[in-house]
């Protein structure tokens, strides 16, 4: 999971953090509402997309939902629901299909989902619930087969960045936020098929064209002060 649990505060050893990249949503939002983010920076960097995996090669012609029904599964892999975004994302999906239930007794509970994808590659899981970007990334394994999940059965996993008080006044954190919207992060947007990506920095409109053509979605934030131009919001509408 991105977002571990965050010492006090807020810091790793001998040097405080200066922008956290979280998981989700919910730990970006209590650090801004308890003053350690610096409040309006909080943005969507990501959006998740949860896949069914497996390398055991019993399973390999199945379809899903029909491959959670077999009867030679003895172990399922998710994120537990309480603490990983994909894992209640996981248990959602379940749910929704009617078979939380029935395969509770199977579920093997990971601390994070990275912990997940590990049991599974290593063949401890006949099933894995994970993160799409693990198995782009992670998956060396060419017997293995991964099936897209309807992201109508589950809610939007929104994972949401900040910068904290410490990168306040640091001209690098504001440099990385612009480098986020960089050429290199554009092509990785392509290349890892992202659906939605939010944009905090000095993008132009055409930029943010540029981005959407790819057929990603796009959420353009602004820094909203005193002497904003809303005028500037237009050159950013598209007909």
């Amino acid at each position: 999971m991105v977002n571990p649990i965050l010492p006090k505060p807020c810091s790793a050893p001998g040097n405080p953090l200066d922008i956290f990249l979280s998981g989700d949503q919910k730990l970006p939002k209590m650090l801004e509402n308890n003053s350690k983010g610096v409040a309006g920076t909080r943005f969507t960097y990501a959006k998740g997309q949860l896949q069914l995996w497996t390398n055991n090669k019993n399973l390999l012609n199945q379809k899903f939902p029909a491959v959670l029904n077999s009867t030679i599964i003895k172990y399922i892999g998710i994120g537990n629901p309480k603490f990983v975004p994909y894992g209640f994302a996981a248990k959602e999906v379940l749910l929704k299909l009617g078979l939380f239930e029935k395969l509770k007794p199977k579920l093997i509970l990971g601390k994070n989902i990275n912990q997940v994808f590990v049991m599974g590659y290593f063949g401890n899981l006949d099933l894995a619930f994970v993160a799409k970007s693990d198995v782009m990334i992670k998956n060396y394994n060419q017997k293995s087969i991964v099936w897209d999940i309807s992201q109508d059965l589950y809610s939007p996993i929104k994972q949401d960045a900040i910068m904290l008080i410490s990168g306040k006044k640091k001209n690098g954190v504001k440099d990385f936020l612009n480098f986020l919207s960089s050429d290199y992060i554009k092509n990785k947007i392509k290349e890892h098929k992202l659906q939605a990506v939010q944009l905090h920095g000095k993008e132009t409109p055409d930029y943010c064209d540029s981005i959407n053509e790819l057929g990603v979605e796009i959420i353009k934030a602004f820094n909203v002060h005193d002497d904003f131009d809303f005028k500037k919001l237009k050159s950013y509408e598209k007909n």
